[in-house]
């Protein structure tokens, strides 16, 4: 497809003045057209030059395209100066629709130029919504972007490409420019082509990480409570303890920083909540917090700033209870003699008679009608007076679990001393004996994950 860029003007033969003698009109155009015709206007629309010239042979490709230098010279009869405007209209004569028009200003070659940039202080700056985005980043958000260019001389023209999985578009020769990243995970890249005013291009380019299709959040909102009270007030109010909870945007993977003023986060972590301390006397506590959001959108932060009443003191310190919670209360509220002793004395007789009955029962196995029901009656009646005793005498987990573990312990125990008295006859005795000691493990387990203290046979429970 055909097209020019990078119109210019040039004067020489200065003689001292500001006035040059001889004007020059350059552009480059793809090699589709054979013929330019070049039209001059002066600053009052009024042409003061035209000619037809042919394009150079001497190809180059600028903007991802062969192009080729057409240039012509005329008298500077219309008295233009340096630093003047004119438009210059460049059209192909073998396509009319491939044209361009340009208000050039009128640089001289005996004026003094400034150096051409350094091409490492030209680069690109990336922004969504006004914020800056860093293309290190591993993803960013899908949607609208702005790239501008950082150092270019003034009166530089620019030439942007965004490539998208391999396919480049040419995007508007402005400063800045913007384009829209479609989500997804395909290569991209963004490209321009920077030619300061009598100075050789400069190329530019940045990789752009992979696009995410969610909606950044652009607030943190979270609430304060006063011992379960909202509030909603900033001043006037009681010192203490207040507690902060994040209520959006919270997701998995969020980490939620919690600071007081420019002091560091004294709590970085995914948890919503924390605690915050407001001293007296008309103190002020400026609450900070920072959410990380998990995924490509940036960091956000809200500000709250709570001051107390000047008729408040400061919150009284409270020392902090270094005693271990007891899990293992063996003595639990009750003397001899008292309701929960009788209590837990009945209970007592009701498991040595469960442990007879089970040795019996394996004893005679296999075991009559009878005996099948006293031994599933007195488990009921065991778990029964078990329950009775927690509920009545407030028995805390760990003595209800050592009870039944040193129950079933000496069941196993029992049909162990059996077996041997039964000069190792009875062998359905060593089945009580497994059956009993697995249920007395997985009981020793469960005591274990509850923290409480180790089973000691030898000892009542």
């Amino acid at each position: 497809m055909c097209e020019f860029f990078d119109l210019q003007a040039n004067g020489s033969n200065l003689n001292g003045t500001n006035h040059p003698t001889m004007i020059e009109v350059s552009g480059r155009v793809t090699t589709e057209c054979n013929s330019v015709i070049i039209t001059v206007l002066d600053n009052s629309n009024t042409q003061i030059f035209q000619t037809t010239a042919q394009p150079s042979s001497t190809t180059n490709v600028v903007n991802g395209v062969l192009t080729s230098v057409v240039s012509t010279s005329f008298d500077n009869g219309a008295g233009i100066e340096c630093g003047d405007r004119f438009t210059v209209t460049m059209t192909c004569e073998n396509d009319p629709t491939c044209s361009l028009t340009e208000t050039v200003i009128l640089s001289c070659k005996d004026d003094p130029s400034p150096p051409c940039p350094d091409a490492n202080t030209i680069s690109i700056v990336l922004t969504n919504n006004g914020t800056g985005v860093s293309p290190s980043l591993p993803c960013i958000p899908a949607g609208t972007y702005e790239a501008a260019i950082v150092g270019a001389p003034s009166g530089s023209q620019f030439f942007w490409t965004l490539d998208l999985d391999g396919t480049a578009t040419a995007l508007a020769s402005t400063n800045p420019t913007s384009f829209n990243l479609p989500p997804g995970s395909a290569p991209a890249s963004l490209a321009v082509i920077v030619i300061p005013p009598n100075c050789p291009p400069i190329q530019r380019s940045i990789g752009l990480p992979d696009r995410n299709e969610q909606t950044c959040p652009t607030q943190v909102n979270f609430e304060v409570r006063r011992n379960g009270q909202l509030v909603t007030a900033t001043s006037g109010l009681e010192s203490g303890t207040y507690e902060v909870t994040v209520t959006s945007p919270v997701a998995p993977g969020n980490i939620y920083s919690f600071q007081d003023g420019n002091a560091a986060p004294f709590q970085q972590s995914t948890s919503t909540i924390a605690s915050y301390t407001l001293m007296g006397n008309g103190a002020s506590l400026t609450i900070v917090v920072t959410v990380d959001i998990a995924g490509c959108c940036p960091a956000i932060s809200g500000v709250r700033t709570l001051t107390s009443g000047t008729d408040t003191e400061d919150p009284t310190d409270t020392p902090p209870n270094d005693t271990p919670p007891d899990n293992n209360d063996d003595d639990d509220g009750w003397e001899w003699p008292s309701l929960c002793g009788w209590l837990y004395g009945l209970l007592m007789v009701v498991v040595f008679v469960f442990i007879g009955l089970w040795v019996a029962f394996f004893s005679l196995f296999p075991a009559s009608t009878p005996l099948w029901i006293a031994l599933g009656v007195a488990l009921v009646v065991v778990l029964a007076a078990l329950a009775v005793y927690k509920w009545v005498c407030n028995v805390n987990r760990c003595r209800w679990l050592r009870i039944l573990g040193w129950m079933f312990a000496w069941c196993a125990l029992g049909c162990i001393v059996a077996w041997i008295v039964s000069w190792f006859t009875l062998w359905f005795l060593l089945i009580g004996a497994l059956i009993a000691g697995i249920i007395a493990m997985i009981v020793g387990l469960v005591m274990a994950a509850q923290n409480c203290d180790f089973l000691n046979l030898f000892e009542l429970p």
